[in-house]
């Protein structure tokens, strides 16, 4: 039979291991989730995060959309510089927002893109707000 302090050791053991199992789960990399809202927005961002407009109007032109999206993108890219993605706030297979920071100014943003149901999963809308750092 075990004395009441081995049982007490054993716990305190099992609480930091799940303690640490949380914390190092907390502090892993953000992923985009494997939908067809997830892999657009991921391609999305890669291409925009180029700032070049070549690479934004092939990303246009590859999902079914308009090709002179791209300008757009570049008056964007130039007022922001590229973005860092760091979360997902809500998600579903067509739709997907997400938190992210921009490089030039360390400003927080929430990224909202909905697609077509139908692939080449054109993009329908892009939203774009300002948002609070995260914790705060």
């Amino acid at each position: 039979m075990l004395s009441i302090k081995t049982i007490k050791t054993v716990l305190a053991i099992l609480l930091i291991s799940v303690v640490n199992v949380s914390v190092r789960a907390q502090q892993g990399e953000a992923k985009l989730p494997d939908t067809p809202a997830g892999k657009v927005f991921g391609e999305f961002i890669k291409a925009f995060n180029t700032g070049d407009s070549a690479t934004l109007r092939k990303f246009h032109k590859d999902h079914g959309g308009d090709e002179n999206n791209a300008e757009q993108d570049l008056d964007a890219f130039k007022q922001t510089g590229p973005l860092k993605f760091h979360s997902v706030k809500s998600s579903n297979d067509f739709e997907i927002e997400v938190l992210v920071q921009a490089k030039n100014d360390g400003q927080w943003l929430n990224f909202y893109i909905s697609i077509d149901d139908k692939s080449p999963y054109p993009i329908n809308n892009i939203r774009v707000q300002q948002a609070s750092a995260p914790g705060q």
